[in-house]
């Protein structure tokens, strides 16, 4: 079973389970009823989509023969797809502390914090201003955003603004 396979059939299921639970979401009495339940259709139906298309594509390519050159995988393809798994693992791990400290920390310190991190994995360590100016930069105009002009009350943590 090759990779594009296995996600495809990962996404059918999952496309399938979020499409049953979001239909089972009650209608609501005010306002538009279709109103909070259209974009999670239209993420299952993406789901379900992007699953088929990726299940299609495999099958179609395993019967025209793309696939001989997968067993020839050479070390630095292996070396970088264990880099890529690193990167991927280090951010669901930065994404769980995240928010495990979001209401503690506030959001603010967390959200640069995990920027911070999430720059530095993909724009490595060596352009730290770079990443500083972008990190500090999305926290606050977001929290701008968020906080004065849509009126959402964010986590403000140890700060007391």
């Amino acid at each position: 079973m090759t990779k594009n396979l296995a996600a495809g059939l990962i996404s059918l299921v999952l496309g399938v389970v979020y499409l049953f639970m979001t239909l089972r979401l009650p209608d609501v009495s005010i306002g538009d009823p279709l109103g909070p339940k259209l974009f999670p259709v239209l993420v299952g139906m993406g789901a379900l989509i992007s699953g088929a298309l990726l299940v299609v594509g495999d099958i179609r390519a395993a019967k025209g023969g793309g696939r001989q050159r997968a067993d020839e995988e050479t070390a630095v393809e292996r070396s970088a797809r264990k880099a890529l798994y690193g990167k991927i693992g280090l951010t669901i791990l930065a994404g769980m502390v995240y928010g495990f400290i979001l209401d503690t920390v506030g959001y603010l310190i967390s959200t640069f914090v995990f920027m911070m991190i999430l720059m530095c994995l993909v724009n490595t360590i060596r352009r730290m201003a770079e990443n500083t100016i972008i990190s500090l930069g999305f926290s606050v105009v977001t929290y701008v955003l968020f906080a004065t002009i849509f009126q959402v009350s964010l986590p403000r943590g140890i700060l007391a603004f």
